[in-house]
């Protein structure tokens, strides 16, 4: 079966959103933005259905009763203390008025879908309305306010199976044996860690007659996730076991001939077992998963999204995956749909009808850039992390105005201090986001900037901007905080011996000679802090990229105009309009 498109409104943190799928398909967006949502929504779809499939009786007739009541309990892969909770804003209720007459009006949740099953379209529109804390109706939807004419529901969607894997949560160091419910209630919990025994055990001996499959496809099945393991990590599992004495499912593997019980394996060995065997559990279902990358290095990131698709694809499953992994996404942009969720409103990343040359820059760049220029509307290119930090710190000291904005920027780090790099990959993403602001700041440039260039271009007057806060002074107010400790009372003195020692005398003696501006100072004063932690037996702890911290050793009114000229600029892009 397969979903071809949903509407959703007012659940939980959507208020209205409707877009095509397809699988696979990759949902992003930021933190509380609704991805976790959109795959309750379906869920929860699943769960009206099959609610008004058990009262559905009347089968000569071809009708459908139109309506049931649900409790909240029931809802396996939405724990919620109250139903209250499902709906969007908590709004359960609307009053309105109408020639002075005050009318109270049901919100009602709504979602509506259609799709293919076995070559046969299907529909199915479904409302939510609450009753109470504990339980709440489902129905077909309305088509109109009047309510007296409802749509009809297809009885092919009946047939519509979701299986929903939440993020893995910490082994469990024991397994009781639990039933095909316990477990699945345990999933949409969010216990997943404490149920992977029981998995792997049930595709060995399921308990359910619809899991039930011939002996020799259990075998084959087992053989290809051992084969799926070995491969990746050179270890075999062993079948689980249960043990009637004390009711526990126990489970080992072996790896390098020693055999180890499945506590003592990694993290993220943990999570692909899981996740393979949740695949094989559910076969021909629409599987819906929330980040299955978690606690996966940089590399098996791209791995084990490339086999839950292989998989997915065997088994004849539809695939919906909710991620924050760069890797993934960067991946999906290829061959599958990736839909953003971005301020309620559901937008196609890699539509197909997007010009190929757009489609090649954004695979150059990375699509992850994309997505967060549509997410921020702007991109600052800076000339590496540590000018970051140095800029964010001079904004608290002054407690600017972008001090808070910042945090939540766009920057994209520029490497070797090339304009033109910066060029391209601004042109690459506005060609798809026309309306992109952007400004780069970079040291100071050895030639001039072109008058054509596609963004705002800043740079430092100073070699960089470590020659505005790096200096003697600086360094010897830093070596006075820390004789604050009775044990460093001598470190002053030290400092100025290393000062005069790495410093040419000429140099110190002028201040405003342009060696202080023209020089590499961030290079300078490392040489200045391993002597001074060389001098004084200690290994070096202030290295070039936590220089920022002697920024608060600053005064305001002592900042250069040049730095709070560039947060000016700074603010102007990224301040909301």
């Amino acid at each position: 079966m397969i979903i071809e498109k949903i509407k959703i409104k007012n659940f939980k943190k959507l208020g209205e959103i409707t877009f095509n799928l397809s699988s696979p398909l990759v949902l992003i967006g930021p933190n509380n933005s609704g991805k976790t949502s959109v795959l309750q929504a379906i869920t929860l779809l699943e769960t009206g259905l099959k609610g008004l499939k058990k009262i559905n009786t009347d089968k000569k007739s071809g009708n459908v009763r139109t309506g049931v009541s649900i409790n909240r309990k029931d809802l396996l892969s939405i724990p919620v203390p109250g139903a209250k909770l499902l709906w969007n804003n908590k709004n359960v209720r609307a009053v309105e008025k109408n020639n002075g007459v005050q009318k109270t009006k049901n919100i009602n949740i709504e979602i509506s879908a259609e799709g293919f099953i076995k070559g046969v379209k299907w529909q199915a529109a479904l409302e939510f309305d609450y009753a109470n804390e504990e339980s709440f109706y489902c129905r077909a939807l309305r088509k109109d306010n009047s309510g007296n004419e409802r749509y009809s529901i297809d009885k092919s969607s009946f047939e519509l199976k979701v299986a929903y894997l939440q993020p893995m949560s910490g082994l469990a160091t024991t397994e009781d044996r639990l039933t095909p419910g316990s477990i699945d209630r345990k999933i949409g919990e969010g216990k997943t860690a404490d149920v992977i025994r029981n998995i792997c055990y049930q595709l060995l001996h399921p308990d359910r007659e619809i899991d039930a499959i011939p002996e020799h496809r259990i075998k084959e099945r087992w053989l290809e996730i051992n084969h799926i393991l070995h491969n990746r990590f050179g270890i075999i599992i062993n079948e689980p076991t249960y043990n009637p004495d004390n009711g526990l499912i126990e489970m080992t593997y072996n790896e390098n001939n020693i055999q180890y019980d499945l506590s003592s394996a990694g993290r993220g060995f943990q999570q692909v077992l899981l996740v393979i065997c949740f695949l094989y559990a559910n076969p021909g279902k629409v599987i819906l998963m929330d980040e299955p990358d978690a606690h996966l290095e940089f590399i098996r990131q791209k791995e084990i999204y490339n086999l839950i698709t292989d998989i997915t694809r065997k088994n004849g499953c539809q695939l919906i995956i909710a991620s924050h992994s760069e890797v993934v996404l960067d991946e999906a942009a290829g061959n599958d749909k990736i839909i953003a969720i971005i301020e309620h409103e559901a937008i196609e990343l890699n539509h197909p009808l997007m010009r190929k040359e757009a489609r090649k820059s954004l695979t150059d760049i990375g699509w992850h850039k994309y997505y967060l220029a549509k997410l921020k509307g702007h991109c600052i290119f800076l000339e590496g992390s540590t000018d970051e930090r140095n800029i964010k710190a001079f904004a608290q000291l002054l407690n600017h105005p972008v001090s808070s904005l910042l945090s939540d920027a766009f920057i994209d780090m520029i490497e070797g201090n090339i304009p033109n790099e910066a060029f391209n990959r601004f042109r690459a993403l506005k060609l798809i986001e026309p309306e992109l602001k952007g400004l780069a700041i970079f040291d100071k440039l050895d030639k001039n900037i072109d008058s054509n260039a596609p963004l705002k271009i800043a740079q430092w007057s100073y070699r960089e901007l470590e020659n505005y806060f790096c200096t003697p002074e600086v360094f010897i107010r830093w070596a006075n905080k820390k004789a604050g400790d009775l044990f460093a009372l001598n470190h002053p003195e030290i400092m100025k011996s290393v000062i005069n020692d790495v410093f040419p005398k000429l140099y110190l003696e002028n201040p405003n000679d342009d060696f202080w501006k023209n020089e590499k100072m961030g290079d300078w004063a490392e040489r200045v802090f391993q002597e001074f932690y060389k001098r004084i037996g200690q290994p070096v702890f202030l290295r070039k990229g936590n220089f920022f911290e002697l920024i608060a050793l600053i005064k305001p009114d002592e900042v250069h105009p040049e730095i709070i000229e560039k947060l000016d600029m700074l603010h102007q892009v990224l301040k909301k309009n």
